[in-house]
């Protein structure tokens, strides 16, 4: 493999060198030849297992999609479920409406078919019957219950004195324990 001399008898020794020079390049450029054919080889069989991967993910991430998607629709059905059976409790539980009432708005929101269908439907029946019943403020206490009298009874005993088969030291007495006076 080292250079060989046609007959060229005195030649020089930079051209010996030079010959021998280019052809160890030539040597090392078939080298580094066959070297970036393995390496892209190589490369090669890597992006076939990438592009194999990826399709195992395209599948996965289809898969899921799918899984995602079904689990959305029931979480809307269980929504739709429980809003239904919120407002219908809601309605069933309302003093202000009669049982025919009551049954035409329970069917109404049976056949909604969104949340916010069953929202509004109940909010109109609220606003068209009213809020809910005023609650009265009951007594807090025993001196309270005492003393407060409800209207019926003050109407009718404005005029009259209250005559009591109590003596007045009984009652004070009984006032005093019960933590009225």
């Amino acid at each position: 493999m080292a250079p060989v001399s046609n007959g060229w008898a005195g030649r020089p020794m930079a051209e010996q060198e030079f010959e021998a020079d280019k052809h160890k390049a030539v040597l090392a450029q078939e080298h580094d030849i066959d070297v970036l054919k393995q390496e892209n080889r190589n490369l090669e069989g890597y992006v076939l297992k990438l592009q194999e991967s990826i399709e195992t993910f395209k599948a996965r991430e289809h898969k899921y999609n799918e899984i995602v998607t079904s689990l959305k629709e029931k979480f809307n059905e269980m929504s739709l479920s429980n809003a239904r059976l919120l407002y219908t409790n809601k309605v069933l539980n309302s003093a202000s409406l009669n049982e025919r009432q009551k049954s035409r708005v329970v069917d109404a929101i049976s056949n909604v078919s969104s949340v916010e269908e069953a929202k509004v439907i109940f909010e109109t029946l609220q606003n068209a019957v009213g809020s809910s019943p005023v609650k009265r403020r009951g007594p807090k206490s025993l001196s309270e219950t005492v003393e407060r009298r409800s209207s019926s009874l003050l109407a009718g005993r404005r005029n009259k004195q209250p005559k009591s088969d109590v003596p007045d030291s009984a009652k004070s007495r009984m006032q005093r324990l019960a933590g009225i006076k």
